[in-house]
């Protein structure tokens, strides 16, 4: 007679062979972590510049407003510093954000020269510190490591 038998194949064998493993082992969680920290590395700085030069474009935004507020003053009263001109009784101002303010350096009946200087965080534009612009559109920088005009006023 014959005699059934079976052998049972699931016996645990040597280390890993029939067993599930459960979880991360250090070597993966190290290399995850080096991996993370590295695109860290370069996402952050990136993305500190991007918010710099957008902070950079309000202040040029506000600069070419009120240059044309106090254009229309001289329209309508044939100088830029009178009395009833609104746009130059509000100088300095600062920017809604608090990033830059307005100021203007020289303000008379023919001219001007407004400015717009870093405040609180954007003091870090170590590329476009004070961005300048005048009564003939003349566009500007002071300060900064770039002192190209064009580079600060056309990014």
């Amino acid at each position: 007679m014959a005699s059934n038998i079976s052998i049972v194949h699931d016996l645990p064998g040597p280390a890993g062979i029939g067993r599930r493993q459960h979880g991360f082992s250090l070597m993966e969680l190290l290399t995850t972590l080096v991996v993370v920290g590295i695109l860290s590395a370069i996402a952050v700085p990136t993305y500190r510049s991007y918010v710099i030069q957008a902070k950079r474009t309000e202040a040029k935004s506000a600069l070419l407003a009120t240059a044309g507020a106090l254009e229309r003053c001289f329209t309508r009263f044939n100088a830029y510093d009178d009395s009833q001109c609104a746009a130059a009784a509000e100088l300095p101002r600062t920017l809604i954000e608090g990033n830059y303010q307005i100021q203007a350096q020289s303000l008379t009946a023919g001219a001007f020269m407004l400015h717009a200087v870093p405040q609180a965080g954007q003091t870090r534009d170590t590329d476009c510190q004070t961005l300048t612009l005048d009564h003939r559109n003349n566009r500007g920088v002071a300060g900064g490591a770039s002192k190209d005009a064009q580079f600060c006023w056309s990014r």
